[in-house]
């Protein structure tokens, strides 16, 4: 059985949009865009091969490389473990390529990988790996950062970013700065109660070493997803799902 992946690229007023359909300078059905009408370009498409109906792919990520094309990143299952993948398609378009190496395996399909790509062009993917869980808990999992200097081609590192806690760790978000510092987000259980709390480490020399962690918010819901993103300058935006009294929940 074959399960495909379709990218179709608009040739829009977006930078990425444009670069990814291998426009060059801005056609006048993409001026026409910049009006308000969306104009197609070409569509890829990814074939991830398997052997029967029962098999479970997690959602994709996706991000423009720096050469027009597009990285995809997305977890399978296999067996008894999942593992995670990343391919190219445009430009320079490559064969999925194994991220996560032999011992370390994807946590689980409902949360997808994050995927960024730096200003230098190095490529990161944030990602949860199981972990043994003790008695009577339910997840447990690590949030680790892979990185590739190739253009996706190969992944190493794989960074704990976390402490070395037996909780789940995972509905991450990921930016990369101006600077090349590698923010990652995620949700942590470790002090206890019905719900989570946000946290945000800082990843240095070129995602190798985690330079601080923050605690953001607090009363965060346990199975919404968070995001990050960078504006200019140190402007950084986190939002989460905070539960207030009264099981009343907003995003912050």
């Amino acid at each position: 059985m074959r399960y495909r992946m379709l990218l179709p690229v608009a040739a829009a007023a977006v930078a990425v949009a444009a670069a990814l359909a291998g426009l060059g300078p801005l056609t006048p059905a993409a001026e026409s865009a910049r009006a308000g009408e969306l104009s197609l370009g070409p569509r890829f498409e990814l074939t991830h091969a398997g052997t029967s109906h029962e098999m479970h792919l997690s959602g994709v990520a996706v991000a423009a490389a720096r050469d027009g094309s597009a990285l995809l990143a997305w977890a399978a299952e296999e067996g008894p473990v999942n593992q995670l993948y990343v391919a190219r398609l445009g430009a320079g378009e490559s064969k999925p390529v194994r991220v996560n190496p032999d011992g370390l395996s994807i946590e689980a399909l409902h949360h997808p990988p994050r995927l960024v790509v730096a200003p230098a062009g190095e490529v990161y993917l944030s990602w949860s790996s199981a972990k043994p869980k003790p008695e009577g808990t339910l997840f447990a999992s690590d949030l680790r950062l892979s990185r590739s200097l190739d253009g996706g081609q190969s992944f190493s590192g794989h960074l704990r970013v976390n402490e070395d806690r037996p909780i789940s760790h995972s509905f991450d978000g990921l930016a990369v700065t101006g600077e090349g510092t590698v923010l990652v987000s995620w949700l942590d259980s470790r002090e206890g109660g019905a719900n989570a709390g946000t946290y945000m480490a800082r990843v240095v020399e070129g995602g190798t070493k985690v330079q601080s962690v923050t605690k953001v918010g607090d009363d965060t819901c346990v199975c919404c997803r968070l995001d990050a993103a960078v504006g200019p300058g140190e402007t950084v935006a986190l939002i989460w799902r905070k539960v207030f009294p009264g099981t009343f929940a907003t995003w912050c």
